[in-house]
């Protein structure tokens, strides 16, 4: 039978989150799980709640079809700096609308560059669209429209996520967001003083944190289609020592050659690991977002023991539940923040089992700041 969602890289991490989620808003039968292997225990917990599990080992037309005739495409097969396009290439070719997580700032100009193809082909595609970037872009659309006048208005994001949710994937994108800091194309890794680190306290359990500029897409994003006078992005890994190893390997690849690469760095990165992570509690995940026009700002802040994993794929199954609802723009490519807030925040209450721990408040300078709700916020963004 037809299947409303394919979801490529199926049998990851953040696809599970994304799954568990979505299946709160849909029935599970009318899901495609594709990936390039599986640990048979994933697959048989999927194929059980009626999923159809597939393996396919091949992008293009091969994945083409295997998704053809499905309403949307999910891709969460990483690291995008090297699949690229490739699934949403598949996507524009089988005719079904598309959304991915994409962090990495120069797939994301290249995804956006496939805008006149989507719609020739009557495709919706929405890129970015896990915690950061994603979440992070809403709350900024929905302070930056409470605000007024986005070309007067700046917007500051900060974000720690906690050690024990590295994989190699993760650090693998860590790795290269180093390397696109300032919305620039991938080059040599900056020095320590050009990331601009800057110390940040985040609520509890997180507590206060360093973050350095990296090369997620928001700098790119916001300005483009917001029309904001200007966003950075700042990350870490709790403790700061990670962030720190995973600039050192970072400037290390310049010094190793391609083929000793994986497993040099690779191997530097688990010995580090394993002698420092037995030692650590988990912190948590931590955002603080800063959004401003003149003297008046609006801060997002949140701190909590969220997974990374379960952060990045419940705003994806909302966005998918978007797509299956057809309440998105379109055809064409966007980013999160082209969405419209109040069905997005709806969408995500449908999906989400709560516990992000998320706070807003609102000052003028020299104020103090005071508390605003959310929903306040969605009343002037839905107007």
């Amino acid at each position: 039978m037809s299947r409303q969602l394919a979801v490529v890289g199926a049998a990851g991490a953040q696809a599970a989150s994304m799954q568990d989620a979505i299946f709160r808003a849909i029935d599970p039968a009318h899901v495609t799980a594709i990936d390039v292997s599986w640990r048979a225990a994933r697959a048989e917990a999927l194929s059980s709640k009626g999923v159809e599990v597939r393996t396919i080992d091949g992008t293009g037309k091969a994945l083409a079809d295997a998704i053809r005739g499905s309403q949307a495409v999910v891709n969460l097969a990483g690291p995008y700096h090297r699949l690229g396009t490739l699934v949403l290439d598949a996507a524009i070719l089988a005719g079904a609308n598309y959304l991915d997580i994409c962090d990495d700032v120069d797939v994301t100009r290249k995804i956006l560059g496939r805008h006149s193809e989507a719609v020739e082909a009557g495709v919706t595609a929405i890129t970015g669209l896990g915690s950061s970037p994603g979440t992070t872009n809403m709350l900024v659309r929905i302070a930056a429209d409470y605000l007024g006048e986005p070309a007067e208005t700046t917007a500051d994001i900060s974000w720690v996520v906690d050690q024990s949710d590295l994989s190699t994937a993760v650090v693998e994108h860590i790795l290269h967001c180093f390397a696109t800091i300032h919305d620039r194309e991938p080059g040599p890794i900056p020095g320590w003083a050009e990331l601009e680190p800057r110390w940040v306290d985040f609520p509890e359990p997180v507590g206060r944190e360093l973050v350095v500029l990296l090369g997620p897409p928001e700098p790119l994003t916001l300005p483009r289609f917001l029309g904001l006078q200007s966003a950075t992005n700042r990350g870490g890994i709790a403790p700061v020592e990670y962030t720190q190893l995973c600039w050192l390997l970072a400037r290390a690849r310049r010094l190793i050659t391609q083929d000793d690469e994986p497993k040099t760095l690779g191997e530097g990165f688990d010995w580090f690991h394993s002698a420092f992570a037995k030692r650590l509690g988990r912190q948590g995940s931590g955002l603080v977002i800063q959004v401003r026009r003149g003297g008046r700002t609006i801060a997002f802040r949140s701190g909590s023991s969220m997974t990374m994993d379960h952060a990045t794929g419940v705003p994806a199954a909302a966005g998918s539940l978007l797509l299956l609802e057809g309440r998105v723009p379109g055809p064409g490519v966007f980013p999160p923040e082209c969405l419209d807030p109040v069905s997005f925040f709806g969408a995500l209450r449908k999906v989400s089992p709560g516990g992000g721990g998320l706070s807003a408040t609102i000052c003028a300078a020299g104020e103090e700041p005071a508390p605003i709700r959310i929903r306040d916020l969605l009343c002037v963004a839905g107007h």
